[in-house]
């Protein structure tokens, strides 16, 4: 064969293995003795087809050398599942086509869930795989290293679990350090109790829980959250993971802290172009258009006319708008500045310095000036 010339080193030696007399002959698998050396991995497809006989379509090249020494002589049909294993570093897979395998990448076999593999041991399969005690997203970013080149993880939350495509070595390995990072996070609960200033109890604990949900995968175990309320001494109770609690106790101080936005104060906004007066009813005019759920929260306006200043009774949020109101109704109106000299000139006073050309009637000396 051709593609025999390009093999440094390569003994088939069979062995005929010796069955009892009540087992059929199509029963007896042969043995060969195997040594490669530098071998292209497209000489060593042809020959796995060859001595297996099988049909073998390569429909891309694959680059890359192979070299393997079997101590012991192996079963023929393992060749296969050597060649699987050299494929599978490259990314590629066989699939089964018809009558004949292919080989064919194996995120794509994957993708297109085609009847990958040779033999049931060598062929890749999809399993689910069901975190417990972490959050799934967790445990796959920390097992997505041990996955083959072709195979493929896929997180569900709702159900907390994992859909892996894999040869069973790498789902094996995979089922094996999920079970070892859980046991390693896996922690037990604790009880917090938090007791209120200026909010209910009973109110915060239904916030509190609903926010819980939001942000916490109780899905599993060890992240499941209770929030209970103490009306008595208005306590807050959580029984949760210290990481858990650690989330929560900002949130339950955060909806404790007292509200004063609700709260009026009053404050003086003096003006630099207008006058007090007038800003007050363009001010009042504006805010009567404003809906208030009470009267007494609507903000009130006066002017101060010594300090020619406005003077404010509102909440922060309607002091910050009333200043931006002012802002734009306190502006500079355009002025128009005439300069003006006014001189007075009589007979006297030209007599004296003098008047070019005979100007009022004179005669003018040969200089030009009147005397």
């Amino acid at each position: 064969m051709k593609y025999m010339s390009k093999l440094v080193m390569v003994s088939l030696l069979v062995l005929l293995v010796a069955e009892p007399a009540v087992v059929a002959k199509t029963q007896q698998r042969e043995r060969v003795n195997l040594e490669l050396q530098d071998v292209k991995i497209e000489d060593f497809i042809k020959m796995v087809g060859k001595v297996v006989g099988k049909n073998i379509l390569l429909s891309q090249p694959i680059p890359g050398t192979l070299n393997f020494v079997s101590s012991t002589p192996i079963y023929k049909d393992e060749l296969m599942d050597i060649l699987i294993s050299v494929l599978s570093k490259k990314g590629f897979t066989i699939i089964r086509d018809g009558s004949f395998l292919k080989i064919e990448r194996a995120n794509i076999a994957v993708k297109k869930n085609l009847p990958v593999g040779y033999s049931k041991d060598s062929m890749m399969r999809t399993e689910f795989i069901t975190v417990k005690n972490e959050n799934v997203d967790v445990i796959a970013a920390k097992v997505r290293q041990f996955l083959s080149e072709g195979g493929k993880l896929l997180t569900v939350k709702e159900t907390n679990s994992m859909i892996v495509s894999d040869y069973p070595d790498n789902i094996a390995i995979l089922k094996k350090v999920v079970q070892k990072v859980e046991a390693k996070s896996h922690g037990q609960k604790e009880v917090a109790f938090m007791i209120l200033k200026n909010a209910k109890a009973s109110r915060i604990a239904t916030t509190v829980a609903s926010i819980a949900k939001s942000m916490i995968n109780q899905k599993v175990s060890s992240n499941k959250v209770d929030v209970l309320s103490d009306d008595a001494t208005n306590t807050i109770i959580i029984l949760a993971s210290k990481k858990n609690i650690r989330i929560l106790r900002p949130i339950v101080e955060r909806l404790d802290a007292k509200d004063d936005s609700s709260i009026q104060r009053i404050t003086v906004l003096p003006l630099k172009n207008s006058e007090a007066v007038n800003v007050v009813k363009s001010l009042t005019a504006i805010l009567e258009k404003k809906k208030y759920a009470k009267e007494s929260e609507k903000p009130m306006v006066s002017a101060y006319e010594e300090l020619n200043a406005i003077v404010v009774s509102a909440t922060e949020a309607d002091i910050n708008d009333i200043k931006e109101m002012i802002a734009i109704l306190d502006i500079e109106k355009p002025q128009v500045f005439v300069q003006a000299r006014i001189i007075e000139l009589n007979k006297n006073m030209s007599e004296r310095i003098g008047i070019k050309y005979g100007l009022m009637g004179g005669a003018a000396t040969t200089g030009g000036v009147f005397s």
